[in-house]
């Protein structure tokens, strides 16, 4: 999950490498993201704006990039 973010980054760049949690809980378990935000290496935020207010989202952080170097 995290060298997807990875792969967004580099596509992208970071600003751009953000998902709705419902699109990554398509792909991955909901203890496997619950973990990864937990451990620190994604970070959650709730929209409050335009037609996808209360959708939350995700990015990597640095934590997570160094994990996924390593």
């Amino acid at each position: 999950m995290l060298q997807d973010f990875v792969s967004m980054e580099l596509l992208f760049g970071r600003g751009e490498a953000v998902l709705f949690i419902d699109d990554i809980l398509d792909h991955y378990s909901e203890n496997d993201v619950r973990s990864a935000i937990d451990g620190g290496y994604l970070t959650s935020h709730c929209l409050c704006f335009g037609p996808d207010c209360g959708r939350h989202v995700c990015w990597l952080t640095e934590a997570g990039r160094s994990l996924v170097r390593c």
